[in-house]
């Protein structure tokens, strides 16, 4: 094998490693955010506890009302819940987060219950619009040259 095609190929095999290198680090360290939420269903299939603390991935406990909806900074895809409720009944879990998504809403009522999946992604809605778009006026640039129309002919 001659000096050049060595060179060549410890080039391709660096460049190889610097790139999955990359991907790794990415992937494990990739920040999302987690809408933790302790609502009940509308349904009443299962209910929020007056009380709870919550707690990801061993940190500090972050107490919750019934009703109440906060968000948690997290660093990669695997994480784990500890749930604890007032009367000492403690519940904990284990999720996986999607790659492509940044923001993912928990239920704590689902989780206790056993529902799966009581993670899911986040998607917010446009507020709606107040204004009608057919009572809007078109704006129009004085400096702008007139517009023409390319199937009508050109005057002689």
């Amino acid at each position: 094998m001659s000096v050049r095609l060595r060179r060549t190929l410890l080039r391709f095999a660096l460049a190889a490693l610097w790139i999955s290198a990359a991907v790794f680090l990415f992937r494990t360290y990739r920040g999302h955010t987690v809408l933790v939420d302790n609502k009940g269903a509308a349904d009443g299939s299962y209910a929020a506890d007056d009380l709870v603390v919550v707690s990801l991935d061993g940190g500090k406990g972050v107490e919750f009302l019934k009703g109440d909806r906060d968000r948690m900074p997290v660093v990669g895809s695997r994480h784990t819940i500890s749930v604890k409720t007032p009367g000492g009944a403690a519940a904990e879990g284990e999720f996986t987060l999607a790659f492509g998504v940044d923001v993912f809403m928990l239920s704590v009522p689902k989780m206790k219950a056993g529902i799966e999946p009581f993670v899911e992604p986040f998607v917010q809605l446009a507020p709606e619009s107040r204004n009608d778009p057919a009572d809007e006026e078109p704006i129009i640039d004085p400096t702008a040259p007139p517009a023409v129309d390319p199937l009508t002919p050109a005057a002689p």
